[in-house]
């Protein structure tokens, strides 16, 4: 099994012009922010084309939580550390 994780941010300020005139009449601004996160992953099986399941959840699951790790460490949200305490877990240094 291996695994890419991938995160994408996006801050854009856009200015249209509208009526094609030789002066700017009429514009148009556009902003977008946004930020993405995926993950691509590969299985590859047994030479019966069986995988375990309970690996595939074991690692879904450590991504999971190494991704909220990281996200609360860099934006000191607190949020990770909270979710695992509610759950009643330790969070992982």
């Amino acid at each position: 099994m291996a695994s890419i994780t991938s995160v994408q941010h996006i801050n854009d300020n856009m200015t249209l012009d509208q009526d094609f005139l030789p002066e700017d009449f009429f514009t148009l601004t556009q902003k977008k922010r946004e930020t993405a996160l995926t993950e691509d992953i590969v299985v590859k099986g047994k030479e019966d084309g069986s995988y375990s399941t309970r690996a595939l959840a074991e690692h879904f699951y450590s991504q999971a939580e190494e991704i909220a790790r990281r996200f609360d460490l860099r934006n000191g949200s607190g949020w990770y550390r909270t979710d695992l305490e509610l759950a009643g877990r330790e969070p992982v240094t």
